[in-house]
């Protein structure tokens, strides 16, 4: 069963590699490009929670009345997308601190050229 399950994951493997060297560069770099890109792609989630909660805050201010106060349910509303942004925004920055306590605090330089020069066969960086 073992040895079953062995050639199955061979197979597998061998036919969601790309074929050519300049397929398997470009899947790195691929990779390595999406990797870039999570920060910028965090911080515009960010930035439309702000956005919300700013939307949430005019309807707020257009309903304000003294009786309500600061339970009014777009002031509750603001401020829970207001800390969704802030929450978002300052995982962006601490996303990439964690992956460096998993590569040995490697500067990002040195963390781009091991992945640019990935193993091809495991397609983990060397």
């Amino acid at each position: 069963m073992a040895a079953r399950f062995r050639t199955l994951l061979s197979e597998k493997q061998r036919q969601t590699e790309p074929q050519t060297d300049a397929a398997r560069e470009r899947a790195a770099f691929d990779r390595a490009r999406a990797a870039a890109e999570l920060p910028i792609k965090a911080r515009a989630a960010a930035l439309a929670w702000a956005l919300a909660a700013l939307f949430s805050g005019l309807i707020a201010f257009l309903t304000w009345n003294d009786r309500m106060g600061f339970t009014n349910p777009g002031f509750v509303i603001g401020v829970c997308f207001a800390v969704g942004a802030a929450l978002t925004f300052a995982v962006s920055f601490s996303r990439r601190s964690r992956h460096e306590e998993h590569e040995g605090h490697e500067g990002h330089e040195v963390k781009k050229r091991r992945l640019l020069k990935a193993d091809l066969t495991t397609r983990r960086p060397l």
